[in-house]
């Protein structure tokens, strides 16, 4: 992917799981930094443009983009949540 970047471009369907992720997250309670996050969305729009990163930003946006990975001991609590509203959601369909 790296490469991508180089040449200015990104896998579509990697960049649009970022982009839909990036406004799902709740910042504050999810394990993510908004910062840090907007900062790869930012990176993702100037790609979208075909502009081509040098290494440095490239090898930022990559680090960056591992920080994700702290996102996974929120995946519990978002089980939890989907399944309860889940459960309201058919509730109210009963009454």
């Amino acid at each position: 992917m790296k490469a991508h970047l180089a040449q200015g471009s990104f896998p579509d369907a990697e960049a649009g799981v970022i982009r839909e992720l990036a406004t799902l997250l709740e910042y504050g309670i999810d394990h993510a930094n908004k910062e840090l996050v907007e900062g790869l969305i930012r990176v993702l729009d100037i790609v979208a443009q075909r502009i081509k990163l040098e290494p440095i930003p490239g090898t930022n946006f990559f680090d960056q983009l591992s920080h994700l990975s702290k996102l996974g001991g929120d995946i519990p609590r978002w089980e939890s949540e989907l399944m309860a509203r889940s459960l309201e959601e058919s509730a109210s369909l009963v009454d």
